[in-house]
Protein backbone atom coordinates (compact mmCIF):
# COMPACT_ATOMS: atom_id res chain seq x y z
CA UNK A 1 0.00 0.00 0.00
CA UNK A 2 1.28 3.20 -0.63
CA UNK A 3 -0.40 6.09 1.45
CA UNK A 4 -1.52 9.85 1.07
CA UNK A 5 -2.85 11.61 4.40
CA UNK A 6 -4.19 14.74 4.82
CA UNK A 7 -7.06 17.35 3.35
CA UNK A 8 -8.02 16.72 0.23
CA UNK A 9 -8.68 19.21 -2.11
CA UNK A 10 -6.70 21.00 -5.25
CA UNK A 11 -3.69 22.62 -3.19
CA UNK A 12 -2.51 19.34 -2.08
CA UNK A 13 -2.41 17.86 -5.36
CA UNK A 14 -4.69 15.04 -4.15
CA UNK A 15 -6.12 15.01 -8.06
CA UNK A 16 -2.47 14.81 -9.57
CA UNK A 17 -1.65 11.68 -7.43
CA UNK A 18 -4.40 9.68 -8.29
CA UNK A 19 -4.50 10.49 -12.17
CA UNK A 20 -0.92 9.60 -12.38
CA UNK A 21 -1.09 6.96 -10.41
CA UNK A 22 -4.09 5.59 -11.91
CA UNK A 23 -2.46 6.18 -15.72
CA UNK A 24 -0.86 2.96 -15.76
CA UNK A 25 -1.14 -0.80 -13.73
CA UNK A 26 0.72 -0.39 -10.35
CA UNK A 27 2.10 -3.31 -8.03
CA UNK A 28 0.74 -1.30 -4.97
CA UNK A 29 -3.09 0.01 -4.37
CA UNK A 30 -2.66 3.81 -3.13
CA UNK A 31 -4.56 4.49 -0.48
CA UNK A 32 -6.20 8.30 0.25
CA UNK A 33 -6.65 8.80 4.06
CA UNK A 34 -8.49 12.54 4.89
CA UNK A 35 -11.50 14.45 4.05
CA UNK A 36 -11.76 17.60 1.99
CA UNK A 37 -13.73 19.61 -0.84
CA UNK A 38 -12.86 17.48 -3.65
CA UNK A 39 -13.10 13.67 -1.28
CA UNK A 40 -16.12 12.60 -3.21
CA UNK A 41 -15.46 13.79 -6.46
CA UNK A 42 -12.27 11.92 -6.52
CA UNK A 43 -13.42 8.91 -5.04
CA UNK A 44 -15.76 8.37 -8.06
CA UNK A 45 -13.39 9.40 -10.54
CA UNK A 46 -10.61 7.19 -9.47
CA UNK A 47 -12.38 3.96 -8.17
CA UNK A 48 -9.49 2.31 -8.19
CA UNK A 49 -7.99 4.10 -5.68
CA UNK A 50 -9.24 3.34 -1.83
CA UNK A 51 -10.90 6.43 0.19
CA UNK A 52 -10.59 5.94 3.36
CA UNK A 53 -12.04 9.65 4.36
CA UNK A 54 -11.37 10.76 7.96
CA UNK A 55 -9.37 8.75 10.26
CA UNK A 56 -8.02 9.07 13.93
CA UNK A 57 -4.45 9.25 14.30
CA UNK A 58 -4.14 6.15 16.09
CA UNK A 59 -5.64 4.50 13.00
CA UNK A 60 -3.58 6.50 10.27
CA UNK A 61 -0.72 5.53 12.36
CA UNK A 62 -1.31 1.63 11.88
CA UNK A 63 -2.37 2.07 8.39
CA UNK A 64 1.47 4.16 8.08
CA UNK A 65 3.43 1.17 9.57
CA UNK A 66 1.48 -0.62 6.86
CA UNK A 67 2.47 0.87 4.15
CA UNK A 68 5.96 1.16 1.68
CA UNK A 69 5.35 5.00 1.27
CA UNK A 70 3.60 8.69 1.60
CA UNK A 71 3.20 10.33 -0.80
CA UNK A 72 2.72 14.13 -0.47
CA UNK A 73 2.29 15.99 -3.45
CA UNK A 74 1.60 19.54 -2.44
CA UNK A 75 0.97 22.06 -5.27
CA UNK A 76 1.96 25.19 -3.40
CA UNK A 77 4.52 26.22 -0.27
CA UNK A 78 3.52 23.83 3.07
CA UNK A 79 4.99 25.31 5.93
CA UNK A 80 5.47 21.62 8.22
CA UNK A 81 2.90 18.82 7.60
CA UNK A 82 3.09 16.37 10.67
CA UNK A 83 2.73 13.55 8.71
CA UNK A 84 6.07 13.83 7.28
CA UNK A 85 7.62 13.66 11.02
CA UNK A 86 4.78 10.71 11.53
CA UNK A 87 5.56 8.53 8.63
CA UNK A 88 9.56 8.98 9.26
CA UNK A 89 9.13 7.48 12.88
CA UNK A 90 7.18 4.31 11.31
CA UNK A 91 9.74 3.68 9.31
CA UNK A 92 8.38 4.94 5.77
CA UNK A 93 10.09 6.74 2.81
CA UNK A 94 8.18 10.03 1.88
CA UNK A 95 7.77 11.71 -1.57
CA UNK A 96 7.21 15.24 -1.14
CA UNK A 97 7.11 17.91 -3.27
CA UNK A 98 9.89 20.19 -3.70
CA UNK A 99 7.70 23.35 -2.25
CA UNK A 100 7.28 21.89 1.58
CA UNK A 101 9.58 23.39 4.01
CA UNK A 102 10.13 20.12 5.62
CA UNK A 103 11.74 19.01 2.29
CA UNK A 104 15.30 19.24 4.26
CA UNK A 105 14.36 16.53 6.26
CA UNK A 106 13.11 14.65 3.36
CA UNK A 107 16.44 15.02 1.75
CA UNK A 108 18.46 13.79 4.50
CA UNK A 109 16.68 9.99 3.34
CA UNK A 110 18.27 10.66 0.07
CA UNK A 111 18.19 12.06 -3.49
CA UNK A 112 15.40 11.32 -5.50
CA UNK A 113 12.49 10.91 -2.51
CA UNK A 114 11.56 15.05 -3.41
CA UNK A 115 10.00 16.14 -7.36
CA UNK A 116 8.71 18.68 -8.52
CA UNK A 117 5.00 17.97 -9.24
CA UNK A 118 4.68 20.37 -12.66
CA UNK A 119 7.21 17.77 -14.28
CA UNK A 120 5.22 14.18 -15.30
CA UNK A 121 8.77 13.11 -15.40
CA UNK A 122 9.37 13.61 -12.03
CA UNK A 123 6.59 11.36 -11.31
CA UNK A 124 7.52 9.10 -12.63
CA UNK A 125 10.45 8.66 -10.66
CA UNK A 126 9.32 9.06 -7.74
CA UNK A 127 7.17 6.49 -8.53
CA UNK A 128 9.62 4.22 -9.73
CA UNK A 129 11.35 4.64 -6.21
CA UNK A 130 7.69 4.17 -4.19
CA UNK A 131 7.77 0.48 -6.51
CA UNK A 132 11.51 -0.30 -5.92
CA UNK A 133 11.47 -2.83 -2.60
CA UNK A 134 15.40 -2.17 -2.15
CA UNK A 135 14.61 1.89 -2.30
CA UNK A 136 11.77 1.40 -0.24
CA UNK A 137 13.62 -0.62 2.33
CA UNK A 138 16.52 1.75 2.33
CA UNK A 139 14.45 4.81 2.41
CA UNK A 140 12.52 3.70 5.47
CA UNK A 141 15.74 2.99 7.71
CA UNK A 142 17.00 6.07 6.60
CA UNK A 143 13.54 7.87 7.21
CA UNK A 144 13.96 6.20 11.06
CA UNK A 145 17.37 7.65 11.20
CA UNK A 146 16.69 11.30 10.48
CA UNK A 147 13.58 10.82 12.64
CA UNK A 148 15.83 10.23 15.57
CA UNK A 149 17.99 12.35 15.21
CA UNK A 150 16.00 15.35 14.46
CA UNK A 151 12.83 14.27 16.08
CA UNK A 152 12.90 11.66 18.76
CA UNK A 153 15.95 12.71 20.99
CA UNK A 154 15.29 16.14 22.57
CA UNK A 155 11.73 16.21 20.19
CA UNK A 156 9.71 19.24 21.86
CA UNK A 157 13.15 21.64 21.23
CA UNK A 158 13.28 19.99 18.09
CA UNK A 159 9.85 20.55 17.08
CA UNK A 160 9.92 24.01 18.43
CA UNK A 161 12.88 24.41 16.02
CA UNK A 162 10.84 23.37 13.15
CA UNK A 163 8.01 25.93 13.33
CA UNK A 164 10.51 28.89 14.43
CA UNK A 165 12.18 27.96 11.19
CA UNK A 166 8.78 27.74 9.51
CA UNK A 167 8.09 31.21 11.36
CA UNK A 168 11.11 32.78 10.39
CA UNK A 169 11.16 31.66 6.23
CA UNK A 170 7.25 33.02 6.56
CA UNK A 171 7.97 36.73 7.72
CA UNK A 172 11.23 36.59 4.93
CA UNK A 173 9.01 36.04 2.42
CA UNK A 174 5.88 37.65 3.48
CA UNK A 175 7.41 40.67 5.29
CA UNK A 176 5.17 39.81 8.25
CA UNK A 177 7.05 40.51 11.39
CA UNK A 178 6.25 37.99 14.35
CA UNK A 179 2.98 38.63 16.74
Amino acid sequence: TVLYAGRVSEAKGVEDLCRVWTSRPRPHKLVVIGDGPIADDLAHAFPDVSFMGHLELDDVTARMRQSRALILPTRGEEAFPLVVVEAMACGIPVALSDVALVRDYVEQVGSGWTFDVQQRSEWERVLSLVEDDAAVDVGGARARDVYEANFAADGARSLVAVYDEAIRHRNARTGATPW
